[in-house]
């Protein structure tokens, strides 16, 4: 999700909104393989490319919104960041309820 704070333009957004959406399905990509806590510093290291220039700032965006859609759950276990100073853990979220019950009920 793209948070248009600098009021850009319609044309502007769009192009933007498609950039956010993309960092957030390879970030999710990234999740669906990571099997440990990982801080934003490490995904922003192992999804993105330098040459890219994508902010670390975008990965944390994008972490919260697939956090707000239910994707990855954010710990309260610090790991060490890029730049020296700690950072919170991120990890896949757990399937829901319902999709359990529904894989249980199968198979009955």
């Amino acid at each position: 999700m793209y948070y248009n704070t600098t009021g850009v333009g319609k044309d502007e957004r769009y192009v933007f909104s498609n950039k956010a959406l993309q960092q957030d399905k390879r970030i999710q990509l990234y999740f669906d393989e990571q099997t440990s806590l990982v801080g934003a510093s490490q995904v922003w290291k192992d999804v993105f490319d330098r040459l890219e220039h994508v902010p670390l700032t975008s990965v944390r965006r994008s972490l919260n919104t697939l956090k707000s859609k239910g994707v990855l759950n954010k710990t309260t276990v610090l790991l060490n960041g890029a730049y020296g100073r700690p950072e919170c853990g991120w990890e896949k979220a757990p399937p829901k309820k319902q999709q359990q019950q529904f894989f249980r009920d199968g198979e009955k």
